[in-house]
């Protein structure tokens, strides 16, 4: 009666800011039969850290997903990057100027 975990990941790219959401689906298994599956999901905005060595550093290397990094290289330009951060500006400034009326 042995009990097993594994971690299969799921990542898909949103636009139009080129968010990577990222599932990860825990499978716990007695004897090879799955028993028990449990979600976990987080999403990842341009600019984030994505790499196994980046996220141990941090503390957070339960969030590494090998497809999320691959993505991230991929389509994370620095005009990516750049248009997200502006964004967020852009909300900050809208958000302030909201709370301020």
């Amino acid at each position: 009666m042995a009990y097993t975990e594994e971690n299969h990941y799921n990542a898909e790219l949103t636009d139009p800011w080129k968010f990577i959401r990222v599932r990860k689906a825990v499978v716990t298994k007695k004897d090879g039969k799955e028993v028990g599956r449990q979600y976990h999901r987080h999403v990842k905005y341009p600019g984030d850290k994505v790499s196994q060595s980046d996220l141990t550093a941090a503390g957070q290397a339960e969030l590494y997903c090998p497809d999320a990094e691959k993505i991230a290289n991929a389509v994370w330009t620095t005009d990516v990057i750049n248009a997200w951060t502006v964004e967020q500006k852009r909300q900050d400034d809208a958000r302030k100027a909201a709370e301020a009326d």
